[in-house]
């Protein structure tokens, strides 16, 4: 997968500017900005609420745009970070610099303060060793031509991380800026090579998810392997009901107790706006590994005994052979599993390509390292059904599982 940020420098520098920068964020045309906190008025409160409303609502990266008024480096770092945090009460996702000089004192003082707090900064095309940055040097999109662009866009290899960096607004007759004619044409840009990117499979990203280490499954909807996807590309608006990705989805039945397990889990990131809601006990996307230095697709045996492990801290044995699994469930000592079937779940909201699985414990009490988990508990069977009925408080794919799952329990006498 090939990834882009699209930065807009300047926010903060005229309201004028500010203005085209949010409407460029709620469209989602760009995944960045950067705020030149020197600049910062009082007239422009309202704007840094609307900034800091859509980095709640959107894949939103906002950092610090360094303005070095001074050589006393240092200093300057340490005043506009300070700053920043004073009007965002949070910290700046990076930093990059306002008209950099790139002497070597510049850059060390920036790398330096990004090590010292661990922030990602912009890819000048320096060491960055111990610093998250791109992959590739970044590209001045103020400077380049569309068409230039459409030809740097269209050669963007994959595995690699690029940055755009634009300089939007529209004329400002009272700002000094030197690109202030220039910058109506970065927007026409911008709107522009946003349709390239979805024909070139070019992920919009932000520095929030740089160097993002789960890649889950693409696939097509009978279950073939396409190629990676990174979890918060295949979540984002517009690609979550319409890219199908590996999914291994399962329910922990204690034969002793004859009980479900269910947990009540809050919202991920980007499902922010739901409340919490009850969930089968384990259950999560398949992803990509690393091994001997290549990245490999994790199956879902190998995904069912990840999640057991990290989301109710069991070890678990899984048999890729019915016949075994069964023999094993008559004499159950330990935590066993079995993926049983595979499906693809699709609906207005979700398209999977679905490993189900049932898993046998003798566990009563279970260790949750998910920090996702708020609450749990068992339920015989006719009140998980009853529940079921009555209750709304549930992910959809609750009762398709729970039906799957009895089904198999019932046939197998387990």
């Amino acid at each position: 997968m090939k990834q882009l940020i699209i930065n807009a420098d300047d926010f903060g520098y005229s309201k004028i500017f500010n203005k085209s920068i949010l409407d460029l964020i709620k469209k989602d045309l760009i995944s960045s900005t950067t705020v030149m906190v020197n600049y910062i008025s009082k007239e422009q409160k309202e704007q840094v609420q609307k900034l800091i409303f859509l980095k709640n609502n959107h894949e939103l990266s906002i950092g610090l745009h360094l303005d070095f008024i001074n050589s006393n480096y240092e200093e300057e770092i340490k005043k506009q970070f300070e700053q920043f945090f004073k009007i965002f009460n949070f910290k700046p996702s990076h930093l990059d610099v306002h008209k950099p000089n790139n002497s070597n004192e510049e850059f060390l003082a920036v790398l330096n303060f990004c090590k010292e707090n661990k922030l990602p900064c912009r890819n000048l095309g320096f060491n960055y060793e111990d610093i998250k940055t791109t992959t590739q040097t970044y590209i001045n999109g103020t400077d380049n031509s569309f068409e230039d662009l459409n030809s740097i866009i269209k050669n963007f290899k994959n595995k690699e991380t690029y940055e755009i960096l634009f300089h939007p607004g529209t004329y400002d007759k009272d700002c000094k800026s030197s690109l202030n004619k220039k910058r109506e044409e970065d927007i026409e840009k911008i709107k522009l090579i946003n349709p390239i990117l979805k024909e070139e499979k070019i992920e919009l990203v932000s520095y929030n998810n740089l160097e993002e280490s789960e890649y889950i499954i693409h696939c097509s909807e009978n279950g073939e392997i396409i190629s990676p996807i990174s979890k918060f590309y295949a979540h984002k608006k517009g690609n979550r009901s319409n890219l199908t990705h590996y999914s291994t989805w399962s329910m922990v039945y204690n034969p002793a107790l004859k009980k479900y397990g269910l947990q009540l889990k809050t919202p991920k990131n980007y499902d922010k706006n739901q409340k919490p809601m009850w969930d089968m006990w384990v259950a999560g996307h398949n992803c990509y590994v690393k091994e001997n230095g290549n990245f490999r697709p994790l199956l879902f045996e190998e995904n069912l005994i990840k999640e057991t492990d990290e989301e109710i801290g069991l070890d678990i044995k899984m048999f890729e052979s019915k016949e075994n699994f069964l023999e094993n469930a008559k004499k159950l000592t330990r935590t066993i599993g079995y993926i049983f079937e595979e499906f693809l779940y699709k609906d207005n909201r979700n398209n999977e390509w679905v490993g189900a699985g049932l898993i046998l414990t003798t566990e009563n009490e279970l260790n949750f390292k998910d920090k996702e988990v708020i609450e749990f508990k068992w339920l015989e069977i006719e009140e998980l059904k009853s529940y079921i009925k009555n209750d709304l408080d549930f992910y959809s794919a609750l009762p398709l599982m729970f039906e799957k799952v009895e089904k198999f329990r019932k046939e197998n006498n387990i």
